[in-house]
């Protein structure tokens, strides 16, 4: 298993990048913000047709095909 890990380790986690950034936070990178997750699904489920947002739209699909 530390085959698996220790490549992933050295070659994404411990970049100095990371550490820079988002360790120490002196670096001149993105900084990621957390989301809010309800938030997020209600904005892309707002985004959708009118079909689609209704409760019944994966069961109207498979009427019909049947």
């Amino acid at each position: 298993m530390g085959e698996s890990i220790w490549p992933m380790l050295t070659q994404e986690v411990l970049q100095e990048t990371n550490f820079c950034t988002f360790i120490f936070e002196v670096c001149d990178q993105d900084i990621w913000r957390a989301q809010d997750v309800k938030k997020v699904v209600y904005d892309i489920v707002n985004s959708k047709s009118s079909l689609a947002k209704q409760n019944n739209f994966v069961q109207n699909l498979y009427d019909e095909m049947a």
